[in-house]
């Protein structure tokens, strides 16, 4: 099924086309009906972009149809996000533990440090750039993936002014 709609999309001699949200709907509840029960686990829905209301739409409509689908959608806390699937599925938190998050952040920096993407050279600076990360995600580790690392200079300058104004 799945390869027949591909090659619909893109056929030989023509240009590809996009799938749309209704074929893909549908495409997906035919597969799930080839199967007594299905788990379906999404993640990354937080990061769909400017169509992150339609997928979870879809998603949420395909819950609503279909008895014999267990779904988790995986996604950082985002508004838009909770409020729509509110009453239908269960939040449940996942936080990292802070020791997970220490050793990626420092692993982060050190290779940005050797491959020259970043640059601190102080190291009272790099011990509180850390700190600072590491406080900041509170316990959770996706949203450190999404701190641009390479632009520390703003982080940087930031402390350097906190400092100079402290006595």
């Amino acid at each position: 099924m799945l390869e027949r709609y591909y090659d619909e999309l893109h056929p030989i001699n023509g240009l590809p086309k996009q799938p749309t949200r209704k074929a893909l709907q549908n495409l997906l509840r035919r597969i799930l009906e080839l199967f007594d029960h299905t788990y379906l686990v999404v993640d990354g829905l937080d990061e769909c972009g400017k169509l992150t209301d339609e997928v979870v739409e879809c998603l949420f409509d395909i819950s609503e149809d279909a008895d014999d689908v267990s779904i988790a959608l995986l996604s950082r806390d985002e508004d838009e996000i909770r409020s729509r699937l509110e009453g239908s599925f269960t939040p449940i938190e996942i936080a990292a533990h802070k020791e997970d998050i220490t050793e990626y952040v420092t692993a982060e920096i050190e290779e940005r440090i050797r491959s020259r993407r970043l640059r601190i050279g102080n190291l009272h600076l790099k011990g509180e750039i850390l700190q600072g990360l590491i406080n900041g995600a509170k316990g959770m580790i996706n949203d450190i993936l999404k701190v641009p690392m390479g632009s520390l200079s703003a982080v940087e300058s930031a402390i350097q002014i906190n400092n100079a104004e402290t006595p």
